[in-house]
């Protein structure tokens, strides 16, 4: 997950170049990002104008999703629902991911919960379960950005559950969880969770 207007912004665009050669597409997590990354760098960077198009995007498969649900030939393809249901969480978080951009962190935390939870009940398959507990580290880091150190660590210890068998990805939970529990004056906890990284940094080095 990436920091909002973190210098790997333009790693993100390349990124994004490079894939557009590749078959292989971004992760499901990730997905949303080099879109609503490249749609800001064809806007010339203006916020505003990139989010407009996304909530354009999104009203359009609010509306069709409407049609689909009051019609009597609903569910007669579920793969084809999946698939729409999937673009409706990306829209829903690329818009989260723009608000972040512009420092609305709030709205972006409205945005990213719509996405998750419509993207939980898509993916289901195992490979791809890693990829929504990512969307976890970016709804923390949300809440992180406007003082609710709570909800961010409740947001962790979901993600921390949902990549336990990913000792490296647990690593870096517990190093930033470390660091809100030592902000918040819970000196123990922090501790706790650095050790435990440390641990979990040696078993992700062992399994390499």
């Amino acid at each position: 997950v990436f920091p909002f207007g973190s210098p790997q912004d333009e790693e993100m665009l390349q990124a994004l170049k490079n894939n557009a050669t590749n078959k292989s597409s971004p992760s499901t997590a990730v997905s949303p990002y080099y879109e609503a990354m490249s749609l800001l760098h064809d806007s010339k960077n203006d916020i505003m104008v990139a989010n407009e198009k996304c909530e354009e995007t999104l009203g359009e498969l609010l509306q069709k999703r409407g049609e689909r649900l009051s019609s009597s030939s609903t569910s007669s393809s579920g793969k084809s629902d999946s698939k729409e249901e999937g673009k409706l969480a990306s829209a829903y978080l690329q818009i989260g991911f723009l608000c972040g951009r512009a420092g609305s962190h709030e709205q972006a935390v409205y945005y990213f919960r719509r996405g998750f939870r419509i993207l939980r009940r898509v993916v289901n398959a195992s490979p791809m379960k890693d990829d929504v507990a990512d969307l976890r580290r970016t709804i923390a880091l949300s809440y992180l950005a406007i003082g609710r150190e709570d909800m961010a660590l409740r947001w962790y210890r979901a993600c921390l559950r949902a990549c336990s068998r990913n000792p490296g990805k647990t690593a870096d939970i517990l190093v930033s969880m470390g660091i809100i529990y030592g902000r918040i004056g819970r000196t123990t906890e922090a501790v706790e969770c650095f050790i435990n990284s440390v641990e979990r940094s040696a078993a992700a080095a062992k399994k390499s």
